[in-house]
């Protein structure tokens, strides 16, 4: 805040004191507004507090549907199969696993480089050229293209013999070979042209390429950490099962462990046509590894590699790697019923369990109920609901009072625990909206109103229905897991205990699907809160432009304010002066006046 100088003078005039009072609206505006910004700052506090709880929560609920199940699971050859109980749609049960056989990745390897394979020179750049499909392709192009060139002149001379049924035939298949040629070649330049455009990228390097001596002689010892190679430069063009990508490989890589780097963090090794490059130090030597990323015949790797002569580089084309092991898919047979996979790892085969392929053999997977589990996962989720509505609760009373998104925040989590799963309530609403469909038509109405009544029967809705299959526990609080009248959650392990004993399938269903169990809903419920366009993120958004709005509006308002101080500074300090001449003047009338004698009595 402006302030003004202790100017007074002969004149008088508290001059401080004037300015003060003839400006105190626009202080007052100004303490208003830093008012504003402290309270502001205190709700961003209290706002990332609030983050901080959701957070908490919404970790809980994902650790509740990931690690909730009641259920435990073991195999009676762990040499076969291996299992490990996840819970979603899982039930207690017995089932017979035959594996016909593991999954396997097809491997490929370089061949060890014990002694570093290391050239004293490096041979003289050569062009890097793709495969010959391409010049097959034209030159069969250019063969058609004659032919019909040929008829062409034929029917010139001949119009009578080019106008028959068997030229017009033979004219029509070359034309239409001719055709199939050049979609045959469009597609191939195009699946080539990475590999060429390499291709043109090693011989540009090629060209600036000046042969250097070796980084390293000598034989090549297991356990080095970084085996100091040439290997380029160069390009890869690695695919698997037909879809491929580039690796070039740069001075920067030159080792048979950048190599490697490069090839893992290529832009287009991806997914499950990718592969996982490492480098393995076996007795003979270091070797170059890859794995590609899914099983299965029809994902096999290949490799052309384009380098100059003498580089280890050109090692790593295929055709010069070994098969460590092919491709296959794992096959089994679950209660008889066949199945396959692209990796050892089978998930909700059976529901709520994992399998975990071995090698061949029978099996017996049994699945049981694991009530500890259970009782852990539910107290840990509630002590971080209450954890999360202490926390609501301190901001409500403090710097968040009153504050509107807290209001939401709360009811929606809490409408999250006490509302039907989303399919339950699709389903609910299900019988009036085909009544309302089928009621535009009136003779279709008619015929169906008695179908449409047997749905929703008088004293039974659907959702009573609903709650009688097998999934009957919609709630927490079915389970005894409860909101009290305090807003706090509390776990009754008598009825707990009871639910687990009776049906532990409901219980694991209510705590685990996806979709419908307790942590999941919480879950859903917090993110649309936090999202774009929830309340919560919509009221940080609004109090950053506050906070920026109050910014402003302070600097104008302390301008405006040293502009006043300064403006009645100057107004008073010419009043005062103008008041000290006319004291001055007054005395000096004064002072003549007593100096003039006074008249003498006549």
């Amino acid at each position: 805040m402006a302030s003004t100088s202790g100017i007074s003078g002969a004149g008088g005039l508290d001059i401080p004191g004037l300015v003060q009072s003839s400006t105190t609206a626009q202080q007052q505006k100004v303490k208003a507004s830093q008012a504003d910004a402290t309270r502001y700052q205190d709700q961003v506090e209290g706002y990332k507090e609030l983050d901080k709880a959701l957070s908490a929560l919404d970790k809980a609920a994902l650790d509740l549907s990931a690690n909730g199940t009641v259920l435990a699971a073991n195999s009676s050859k762990p040499g076969v199969v291996g299992v490990k109980a996840t819970g979603a749609g899982g039930d207690v049960g017995v089932h017979e696993v035959d594996v016909q056989q593991a999954a396997t990745f097809h491997t490929l390897a370089s061949k060890p480089l014990k002694d570093g394979l290391i050239p004293t020179k490096l041979a003289e750049p050569v062009r890097a050229e793709g495969d010959g499909a391409g010049n097959l392709g034209a030159a069969r192009q250019n063969y058609l293209e004659d032919r019909l060139a040929q008829a062409q002149q034929r029917a010139q001379k001949s119009p009578e013999k080019a106008a028959s049924p068997k030229e017009k035939e033979r004219v029509a298949r070359l034309q239409q070979n001719l055709d199939q040629v050049k979609q045959n070649q469009e597609k191939q330049d195009t699946a080539t042209k990475p590999l060429k455009d390499a291709g043109d990228q090693v011989n540009k390097a090629l060209e600036r390429f000046k042969p250097a001596e070796p980084r390293f002689e000598g034989p090549l010892r297991p356990g080095t950490p970084s085996p100091d190679l040439i290997m380029g430069p160069g390009a890869l063009w690695i695919s698997v099962g037909g879809k491929g990508f580039l690796v070039s490989v740069t001075p920067a890589d030159m080792t048979l462990g950048g190599v490697s780097d490069a090839i893992n963090n290529a832009q287009g090794n991806k997914g499950s046509k990718g592969v996982t490059a490492s480098v393995v130090y076996g007795t003979e030597g270091a070797r170059l590894v890859l794995r590609a990323n899914e099983a299965g015949a029809d994902r096999e790797v290949k490799v052309q590699a384009l380098a100059i002569p003498g580089s280890g580089l050109a090692m790593l084309d295929s055709r010069r790697m070994e098969t460590l092991s092919k491709g296959q898919e794992a096959l089994a047979t679950v209660d008889g019923v066949a199945v396959k996979g692209r990796s050892n790892t089978l998930n909700n085969v059976i529901p709520g369990v994992t399998l975990t392929i071995a090698g061949p053999g029978n099996a017996t997977v049994q699945v049981q109920a694991d009530s500890d589990n259970a009782k852990k996962s539910l107290q840990a989720f509630a002590d971080a609901y209450n954890a999360y509505r202490m926390t609501i609760d301190q901001l409500d009373a403090d710097v968040l009072k009153n504050d509107l998104t807290l209001s939401t925040v709360r009811n929606d989590i809490t409408n999250s625990l006490t509302t039907p799963p989303p399919v339950q309530n699709q389903l609910t609403q299900l019988p009036g909206q085909v009544a309302g469909v089928v009621g535009r038509i009136p003779v279709i109405g008619q015929q169906l109103a008695p179908t449409i009544a047997a749905m929703q029967p008088p004293g039974q809705n659907l959702q009573q229905r609903l709650s009688q299959t097998d999934s009957q526990f919609q709630y927490l609080a079915d389970i005894g897991v409860t909101l009290q009248r305090d807003g706090t959650m509390k776990v009754d392990q008598q009825a707990l205990d009871a639910a687990l004993s009776k049906t532990p399938g409901s219980v694991n269903a209510l705590l685990t699907e996806p979709v419908t169990s307790a942590g999941s809903r919480v879950d859903r419920a917090i993110r649309q809160l936090r999202g774009t366009q929830g309340v919560v993120y919509n009221a940080e958004n609004q109090l950053k432009e506050n906070i920026r709005t109050n910014q402003q509006q302070a600097e104008q308002l302390n301008q405006d304010l040293k502009d006043s101080q300064d403006y009645y500074t100057k107004k008073f300090s010419d009043l005062n002066g103008t008041l000290s001449q006319a004291s001055a003047t007054s005395n000096m009338v004064a002072q003549r006046l007593g100096s003039v004698p006074a008249p003498v009595a006549g």
